[in-house]
């Protein structure tokens, strides 16, 4: 195990699930669970190393907390790894604010990527 754990923070759709934004029924099926998420092309093999490695995983996500239970089966369903699941994070800009080691070692990073990207290649 390393001494030092990192944590990454993930949105769930459009970053870990497939988001189908030409399809306005599709957010509104995901959450009656009439349709079942996708999980984006090398998510599951990051997200298993990641946590193998000894690093922590919260998922984040607008979705409102009524819909907690839906979507904590839908993670577990597709056998995703997780340690915390924060809701309602709202649909705005989502800032991370974190203090720098002593030592100048950079403790915080921002990724940024279209809807549906490979979040992966820029870990």
């Amino acid at each position: 195990m390393k001494s030092k754990i990192d944590t990454l923070f993930l949105d769930i759709d459009g970053c870990l699930f497939e988001e189908d934004n030409t399809d306005p029924t599709h957010f509104r099926e995901l959450l009656a669970g009439r349709k079942a998420p996708v999980v984006l092309p090398r998510v599951l093999d990051f997200l298993e190393k990641w946590v193998h490695e000894g690093n922590k995983l919260i998922f984040t996500t607008g979705r409102a907390e009524p819909f907690r239970t839906i979507t904590m089966r839908q993670l577990d369903a597709l056998s995703l790894p997780y340690d915390q699941l924060i809701m309602n994070v709202g649909t705005g800009v989502r800032i991370l604010v974190n203090n720098n080691s002593k030592d100048g070692s950079v403790k915080a990073k921002a990724v940024a990527i279209e809807t549906n990207g490979d979040f992966t290649k820029e870990m």
